[in-house]
């Protein structure tokens, strides 16, 4: 069963919610460091795996875009960024090699690009000025107290 980050924060101090963090971390890094050298580099010829690797590439480079300062000292150690081409590289393979995949990858495109639709449409509903502009959207979406807004809301 699913738990909220209350009932996290209830059950154990920040200390140890911190140390299982890192821990996590520690051992989603090392393995991703481990395993990218074992996953073939592949062309990405359908439209779903070309996507991917657009997405995947896209997402890298808007690492080095990020203005907050605590952002980007957390990048500085190149394990998201190491991460991000782990999952690249993974995800094509799979696409590119097994066909279940790609349905698969393709419906998780789908299903996001109709929530994040639905998401957006929303926020057009509150907004009370005509002049609609997508990038105060992205800063809403990416948004942490937004989230904590929407949630009460959503409830």
């Amino acid at each position: 069963m699913n738990q909220s980050k209350s009932e996290i924060e209830a059950k154990f101090t920040k200390t140890e919610i911190l140390a299982r963090r890192n821990t996590m971390k520690q051992y989603i890094n090392g393995f991703a460091r481990m395993w990218i050298k074992t996953i073939p580099e592949l062309e990405a010829t359908t439209k779903i795996s070309k996507l991917t690797n657009e997405i995947f590439i896209m997402m890298k480079g808007n690492i080095k875009y990020q203005k907050n300062p605590k952002v980007q000292k957390a990048f500085e150690d190149g394990n998201f960024a190491i991460d991000l081409e782990f999952l690249r590289k993974l995800l094509i393979f799979l696409i590119e090699t097994d066909n279940h995949y790609e349905k698969q990858v393709g419906y998780f495109y789908i299903h996001a690009m109709l929530k994040t639709n639905r998401l957006y449409e929303t926020w057009c509903d509150t907004r009370t000025t005509r002049d609609i502009n997508f990038e105060e959207f992205v800063i809403w979406f990416l948004d942490i107290e937004s989230d904590k807004i929407y949630n009460m809301n959503h409830q």
